[in-house]
């Protein structure tokens, strides 16, 4: 019979197996085309091995249990050099940078800056003139056996413009204050001019002004004669008590700010800074200062080595470093003014003697601080200085400037008074500008610390406090 083509579908496991032979003709079967799905697990695991590439495998983690004694203790000497010891710093701060503080070569000491010129008229074939003078931009009165100086004396009320009697007074400032301070003895006529609130004068001396707030008058009389006593100060004044208020300053804003601009935020509006200081950068919250705004700004300079002076007639701070050269560096320095002697009514010189330190370290003291050790070249590091610790010190930078404010105060220095007359070869001699005194062979040159400026009876007269390094 012909082959019969059939499909029957059967479940998978109902027939009992069926012991029979059948024969089909060559090629009758076609081929099954089925797939087959196994339950999971229902095979044999599989043994293989799987080669990976070095070092793609996670890390194994283990523990290994020896018996007490099985390994023997190695003992390793070290050998450690003898030297100064270092600070202790906590667990995870940097270590810190050693910055050399390389003095110059050795200068020859000297109160004059001297250049060379040569005529414009030509001399004779065969010779030469130079003529020796000051360098351009130095104020020197010139050495003379006789000053004649005709002096100006004003003092007016600012609001107005409105000339008071003033008998005579004193204006002062140096380099631990922070605003010029005045006194000053006027006319009983002028008591109804300063009664006011806050009184504003405008004192003029040979051309140079000051604004001065009046913060207290008292009326005294001796022999029928009444006379008025008045004391204030400068414009910075409002910076400070009674004037403001304590509060608490720091940097809240996220990311790093620059100390310029963190000082530039605590003056009020209408005020400005003069930045004399090196710049640095500051994290987020690493310093914090709780205080009038004056205080703050104090704070911000001290930590740099500076400090803080006023302007005379503006709203205007000048943040000043206190010494803008290291001191056995003065040498070499063309000062801004020079004293000659014979200008100089009356002079007095001190000494004093400090630690001759050669090696300070410097570090910050919140999370983020700088550290380094700020030492001189031409030392044997010996003489350490007490560790300084301050929550600006966040930079390298800012921790050298530090640490040569520390060094440049030791040895020996001295301390000139000279009182000189405001000439107009000379001027006002402020805190922080270089002063040459010239005594014949005797010169030096310092950095001027402090000045106070006496007036009255057709008379101004300024003493300047100088300081020089003599070792």
């Amino acid at each position: 019979s012909a082959p019969r083509s059939s499909a029957v579908r059967l479940a998978w496991g109902a027939w009992a197996p069926m012991q029979a032979r059948l024969a089909l003709a060559w090629g009758a079967m076609k081929p099954a085309q089925t797939r087959v799905a196994l339950a999971w697990g229902a095979l044999a695991p599989a043994q293989t091995r799987v080669a990976l590439a070095w070092g793609r495998s996670a890390p194994r983690s283990s523990a290994v249990r020896l018996a007490w004694g099985t390994l023997r203790a190695v003992v390793r000497p070290l050998v450690l050099p003898w030297s100064q010891a270092v600070p202790r710093v906590a667990w995870g701060s940097p270590w810190p940078v050693d910055v050399i503080v390389v003095p110059p070569s050795p200068a020859v000491p000297h109160g004059l800056a001297l250049r060379f010129e040569r005529p414009q008229r030509q001399p004779a074939a065969g010779r030469q003139r130079l003529r020796f003078g000051r360098w351009l931009g130095v104020r020197w009165p010139g050495i003379r056996g006789t000053y004649m100086q005709s002096n100006e004396i004003e003092v007016l009320r600012a609001a107005d413009g409105l000339p008071l009697p003033w008998l005579s007074g004193s204006l002062s400032l140096d380099r631990s204050s922070w605003v010029w301070g005045v006194s000053g003895q006027a006319h009983a006529s002028a008591l109804p001019w300063l009664m006011a609130p806050n009184v504003e004068l405008i004192v003029r001396l040979n051309g140079i002004e000051w604004r001065v707030i009046v913060e207290r008058v008292e009326s005294d009389r001796t022999c029928g004669r009444r006379t008025l006593s008045v004391t204030g100060r400068g414009l910075a004044a409002v910076l400070d008590t009674p004037y403001a208020s304590a509060v608490a300053w720091g940097d809240t804003s996220a990311g790093v700010r620059m100390a310029s601009q963190i000082a530039g935020d605590i003056v009020p509006s209408g005020w400005t800074l003069d930045w004399g200081l090196i710049d640095w950068p500051v994290p987020a919250a690493a310093w914090t200062h709780t205080g009038t705004p004056i205080s703050a700004l104090q704070a911000i300079a001290a930590a740099v080595g500076g400090y803080v002076q006023p302007h005379r007639t503006a709203q205007q701070l000048r943040l000043l470093p206190a010494w803008p050269a290291p001191a056995w560096q003065w040498g070499s320095v063309t000062p801004d003014v020079e004293l000659p002697a014979s200008a100089t009514q009356r002079e007095g010189i001190s000494w004093q003697d400090a630690p001759p330190y050669d090696v300070v370290y410097t570090q910050g003291s919140t999370a983020g601080g700088a550290r380094a050790r700020v030492y001189r070249a031409d030392g044997a590091a010996a003489m350490p200085a007490d560790t300084v610790t301050d929550a600006l010190l966040t930079h390298v930078s800012a921790c050298t400037a530090r640490g040569v404010a520390v060094l440049s105060a030791g040895g020996r220095r001295a301390q000139l008074s000279l009182r000189v007359p405001l000439l107009d070869g000379i001027g006002l001699v402020e805190p922080g500008q270089w002063v040459g005194y010239v005594d014949g062979a005797d010169q030096r040159v310092g950095l001027c610390r402090g000045v106070s400026i006496d007036f009255g009876a057709g008379a101004i007269w300024q003493t300047v406090t100088v300081e020089t390094a003599e070792d």
